[in-house]
């Protein structure tokens, strides 16, 4: 990673996964739009494993937002979603990253079925009321657990 972009700003989200087989161990982010420094510090902590050089780390900085009216109006692979509704008197939100659908084999429905269920209501979808989507793309930049030494040591 450049050290100039570590001086940006820039929502993110931080994922850990097993270098050998890709499963995920640990998924952190925000959408606040704080220096990327300032968001690693916050969100670049390993996960509690036996063995982590085997892990490699993935740093997704988060652009492009635009809310969108239809539902399908955004492209698997490409763009991830962040959902807010409103469900029996409570506010509701979850997100997937743009890769997230492609890896589990979801089109769109299952997609945001899964994320109303990851905002965790699990009511009458028919309840909902003020769905907001808003459609997002990321830039990926992996770390290895040399690198990510090197960016925890330079605090």
């Amino acid at each position: 990673i450049p050290e100039n972009w570590l001086i940006e700003k820039s929502p993110l989200f931080v994922t850990w996964r097993n270098a050998s087989n890709g499963d995920v161990k640990k998924c952190l982010g925000t959408f606040d739009s704080n220096s990327i420094k300032n968001n690693l510090d916050r969100f670049l902590e390993l996960p509690d494993l036996d063995d982590i050089t085997t892990l490699e780390c993935e740093v997704n900085l988060l652009d492009n937002f635009n809310e969108i009216a239809d539902r399908d109006d955004w492209e698997i692979g490409r763009n991830g979603i962040k959902i807010e509704f409103t469900a029996e008197g409570r506010d509701y939100t979850a997100t997937f990253l743009p890769s997230v659908a492609s890896e589990n084999g979801w089109n769109k429905t299952e997609t945001i079925e899964k994320l109303i269920r990851k905002a965790g209501y699990n009511g009458d979808v028919s309840a909902i009321t003020k769905f907001n989507i808003v459609k997002y793309e990321s830039s990926i930049n992996k770390l290895n657990y040399n690198e990510y030494k090197r960016i925890k040591n330079k605090k």
